[in-house]
């Protein structure tokens, strides 16, 4: 397999190497401007996640009734639309 010396794309943004009958390579350089700052905040933000304490199991529940349809559910539009279809049945029956 053919090996590329990357100094020697220094002048280079590409450069195409053989490998065999069918096959090439194409090497790339790409310059990317790199935000040190960003990347220690993104690296900070990242090792706090992993640092999070795992829930209880009390905060586990409250966790749940927060997306569990039971507890979601708006009550009172559902009884005012209940309501509503029951005036609209009874008017045409």
């Amino acid at each position: 397999m053919a090996k590329i010396d990357l100094t020697e794309l220094s002048d280079v943004k590409e450069k195409i190497v053989k490998i065999d009958e069918k096959t090439a390579k194409r090497y790339k350089v790409v310059e990317e401007a790199v935000d040190l700052e960003a990347l220690k905040q993104e690296k900070a933000n990242l090792e706090e996640q992993l640092n999070m304490p795992e829930p209880t199991k009390e905060e586990l529940i409250e966790l749940g009734k927060m997306y569990h349809p039971y507890y979601t559910l708006d009550r009172e539009a559902i009884r005012a639309r209940i309501s509503q279809i029951e005036e609209f049945l009874n008017s045409v029956s």
